[in-house]
């Protein structure tokens, strides 16, 4: 990975509810980052928990994230709702490699990194949850799988470039 200035990173994987994930990463990497906030469950990409159905009539559980600090070169985390995983280092601008054990990979797309092939398999996945995301403005769509199964790769990218031009 290599981190913006601020918020987290999609890692394109969907941790299972009630799993444990295994997060390892090298000293180098751990001196790197500083180590790693990782969230589980629907977070904005300044880390904020995404609770916007707070101000609509939704019968559901008010927060549905989980945030931990990873600060050692291996780790477990988890979340008994499950939800996609994203990590944060707590130093910016670090470049660094993590490996992640445990979790699925889910259905979504960085604008500029995601390759057409890689989505189509991502696509398969089973996991509920899609991102669009354009990493270097940092803006982020989530939700439902169910929402964006309609759209095929090339009018994602169209409304990525969309988002850039507003």
């Amino acid at each position: 990975y290599r981190s913006r200035s601020r918020g987290n990173l999609i890692t394109g994987l969907y941790a299972p509810a009630g799993e444990v994930i295994k997060i390892e990463l090298s000293a180098k990497d751990l001196a790197e980052t500083g180590g790693l906030t990782v969230y589980i469950g629907q977070v904005l990409v300044n880390g904020s928990a995404n609770n916007i159905w707070l101000a609509r009539d939704f019968n559901r559980m008010p927060y549905i994230a989980n945030s931990m600090s990873v600060q050692q070169e291996t780790a477990y985390v988890g979340s008994f709702l499950g939800g996609p995983v994203y990590i944060a280092p707590n130093t910016a601008g670090a470049e660094f490699s993590v490996t992640i054990s445990g979790a699925v990979a889910y259905s979504h797309y960085i604008h500029g990194y995601t390759t057409e092939e890689e989505f189509e398999r991502n696509s398969a996945s089973s996991a509920p949850y899609f991102d669009l995301e354009v990493w270097d403005d940092g803006v982020r769509h989530s939700g439902p799988k169910a929402r964006a199964e309609r759209f095929d790769y090339d009018e994602l990218a169209d409304a990525a470039l969309s988002l850039i031009h507003i």
